[in-house]
């Protein structure tokens, strides 16, 4: 992390948020930023790009999936 010091770090994962890693790797992300001294976003969380929290892994509509997967994609590489 200490050779792109001006990067974001963005967690993203196409799981729903309260599926996959993003809160068991959050706080430890933050810890190695803050070891390295590199600054934390202004909420003092990574950022997530990925689905919403849901109850179903997925949606069960072939269409629905394809946006959701669409703005996944969209939402990671422009954070």
């Amino acid at each position: 992390m200490r050779r792109y010091p001006n990067a974001e770090v963005v967690w993203c994962q196409e799981e729903p948020m309260n599926m996959g890693a993003y809160f068991h790797v959050q706080p430890r992300l933050v810890s190695c930023m803050l070891a390295e001294g590199l600054p934390l976003p202004v909420n003092g969380r990574i950022n997530y790009a990925g689905r919403a929290p849901s109850a179903s892994t997925a949606t069960g509509y072939g269409a629905v999936h394809q946006q959701e997967q669409a703005a996944l994609v969209d939402a990671a590489l422009s954070l």
